[in-house]
């Protein structure tokens, strides 16, 4: 029931005008797990660096460990505990802050047309400045839930909902008040496979950002298609 695992990505947005705003982004990870009865145990170790116009901008080292209880065929629940710490470059090291949080999700399975499956999770962060920028700190509460299923044969779906809350420490100060966002998100995926090493994947993201600063507020809205070939 032990095993050891590992991964490394990179991925790059490059803009046709404002290259000041490309980035790039490299990720690391491993840990090992262990499976006993139906109790799944996992540590991770990982690290990601952030750059933008080819300098770097954050490195983020974390750690997380990850407990997976099968109830029964068709249930489990998961509870993790997560830190990392989140080191800006130059003028934006004022942002330097530690990160720990903890999370629970629930899993159930149906049985009947389609093979729906839900997952439900939640979790709550809290941002520390090391810096002792209070405006900077932050308590995060967050919730979620995802909606898959097989409307036909080398079909699947899926569709989800979640929201988080920001809550900062202290008053900004620019702005003389204390920061508080909400942000929601949408988003929904459909893949069709076209032989067992090649799918196709459209994806959908829809999400709003409000702020009692104005400044904060945004909407996102992205929309990708993917091609996938995995060797087998």
């Amino acid at each position: 029931g032990l095993a050891l695992f590992g991964s490394v990505s990179a991925d790059f947005k490059m803009l046709n005008a404002n290259h000041q705003f490309d980035q790039g982004n490299f990720s690391a990870a491993g840990g090992v797990s262990y499976l006993k009865d139906k109790n799944l145990l996992r540590g991770t170790f990982s690290y990601d660096e952030l750059s933008v116009d080819y300098s770097r901008f954050r490195d983020v080292a974390g750690a997380s460990g990850e407990w997976t209880r099968q109830i029964d065929e068709f249930q489990s629940v998961t509870g993790s505990l997560h830190y990392a710490r989140l080191d800006y470059a130059d003028t934006n090291s004022v942002r330097n802050s530690n990160l720990y949080g903890l999370g629970a999700g629930y899993r159930r399975a149906f049985i009947g047309k389609w093979q729906p499956l839900v997952v439900i999770s939640g979790g709550y962060s809290q941002e520390n400045n090391r810096n002792n920028r209070d405006d900077l700190g932050r308590d995060i509460y967050a919730i979620g839930a995802v909606l898959s299923f097989s409307p036909a044969p080398k079909w699947a779906a899926s569709a989800g909902a979640s929201y988080q809350a920001s809550r900062y420490q202290a008053q900004d100060a620019l702005f003389s008040t204390t920061r508080r966002d909400d942000y929601y998100a949408f988003n929904a995926t459909l893949s069709y496979a076209l032989m067992r090493n090649l799918s196709l994947r459209g994806e959908a993201l829809l999400s709003k950002n409000d702020s009692n600063i104005a400044l904060f507020e945004y909407k996102r809205n992205v929309v990708a298609f993917k091609v996938r070939y995995d060797f087998k």
